[in-house]
């Protein structure tokens, strides 16, 4: 009797024997156990990670597929299985971003009437009047923007004329 398990030991190939192989998948980064990874070749699904990260893998000819949608895709062959296996993390494009900045200025150029306005801000500081008197800066940028004005006005005729 001892003799027949012995010759049928013999023609049985060892991993035959150990029929599976349990492996912990862990994140390369944080070392924490990965849950929901996808074991298979490459026809069908063979196992599924627990929430350890612990799998345990039939054996199988050719190579075994580790695939999670967080990390990179992984491929080895069975016999070069570890015992922890680590998986790198996907890096991921992220979509465009557009940075939109308001600056502060004092004049406005209005296109349709080629005049200068003054800001909102403006109007409303010169509306509060804090001094209680006569605005004579007001007067004096009124003055002096309406002179700007008029030169605008007939430089910009003058090459609508020379049109």
């Amino acid at each position: 009797m001892k003799l027949h398990t012995i010759i049928l030991l013999t023609f049985i190939p060892w991993h035959y024997v150990t029929a599976q192989k349990t492996i912990h998948i862990v994140d390369d980064e944080t070392l924490k156990p990965l849950d929901k990874v996808i074991v298979g070749d490459s026809l069908d699904m063979i196992a599924e990670s627990d929430a350890h990260g612990m799998v345990k893998i039939p054996y199988r000819e050719g190579r075994i597929i580790f695939a999670d949608s967080r990390h990179d895709r992984l491929e080895m062959d069975y016999q070069e299985l570890p015992d922890t296996l680590r998986l790198i993390r996907t890096s991921q494009r992220l979509d465009e971003v557009v940075v939109v900045g308001k600056t502060s200025k004092k004049f406005l150029i209005d296109p349709h009437a080629f005049t200068w306005r003054y800001d909102k801000t403006t109007e409303e500081l010169k509306a509060a009047k804090p001094s209680g008197g006569i605005d004579i800066l007001g007067l004096i940028s009124l003055i002096a923007g309406k002179k700007k004005n008029n030169v605008k006005k007939s430089k910009v005729r003058k090459i609508l004329d020379d049109y």
